[in-house]
């Protein structure tokens, strides 16, 4: 399969020179950012790309993989973190107009949230990467913050379900460490007023879905709609041994 990288923001969040603060979506658009927190303190890191960025590598030929390695301060967070009781997340909003967000996830409900509840959920996303921004040191793009402090991720209003305003669980786990078990990715729309329901569109690229790992041994992250090379190991594995199935059928068929 040809790869589709998003090459300028995979170098720039990990080099530490995108944009230092996060972007809120307060005009629309949004960063992506990542948290993980394990009880005694959280890192939160904006991934250097917005959401028309993120969907724009999406809509072109190719499938998407997107790295970010981890910097300093996550290697320094990951060498005392609870690894054990540790839960990560990637999140992105617009706060204007038509809401969109992006979340990851493990499993969707059949329902959907209303509107109001989406506006509220993207508010406190939105409240947590402000005080993540105002604890940030200058020219910084990540930080740690300490639990029962207002932008620890691990904060009930943030945390798993956005204080319970989404109806479904955002938070992964150290097991999330590859593609085959890694979270996946949804686009929430919802509209500016009123509770009408959102609708939930988890993404996918040429076939595959879009999912996040990370790697806590090396502190990498991940996003992409590509398995890698032992997935499609299995992958072709299995598709070889259902053709022998089937030559077998086949064959007694005509016997």
């Amino acid at each position: 399969m040809k790869l589709k990288l998003i090459a300028a923001a995979a170098v720039l969040a990990a080099s530490g020179a995108a944009n230092a603060a996060i972007d809120l979506g307060a005009q629309g658009n949004g960063d992506l950012f990542f948290s993980i927190w394990d009880g005694a303190n959280s890192y939160t890191r904006d991934l250097g790309i917005t959401l028309d960025g993120f969907e724009a590598a999406l809509a072109a030929p190719g499938g998407l993989s997107f790295a970010v390695a981890a910097d300093a301060l996550f290697t320094s967070y990951l060498s005392t973190a609870n690894l054990a009781s540790a839960a990560w997340n990637i999140v992105a909003s617009d706060a204007s107009g038509a809401r969109r967000s992006i979340y990851t996830y493990s499993t969707l409900p059949a329902t959907t949230v209303n509107a109001g509840d989406f506006r509220n959920a993207i508010g406190n996303a939105g409240a947590i990467a402000l005080r993540v921004n105002e604890g940030l040191a200058p020219g910084a793009d990540s930080g740690v913050f300490a639990a029962g402090t207002t932008a620890y991720a691990g904060n009930f209003s943030f945390g798993n379900t956005i204080g319970g305003l989404l109806n479904f669980g955002i938070a992964g786990s150290a097991a999330n460490n590859s593609y085959a078990s890694g979270m996946n990715l949804v686009r929430v729309n919802g509209n500016p007023s009123g509770t009408a329901p959102t609708v939930y569109t988890p993404y996918a690229d040429e076939g595959f879905a879009v999912r996040a790992y990370l790697d806590s041994a090396s502190g990498n992250l991940t996003i992409a709609a590509v398995p890698e090379p032992e997935t499609y190991a299995m992958l072709l594995a299995g598709l070889g041994l259902m053709g022998a199935i089937a030559r077998r059928r086949r064959n007694k068929g005509q016997a």
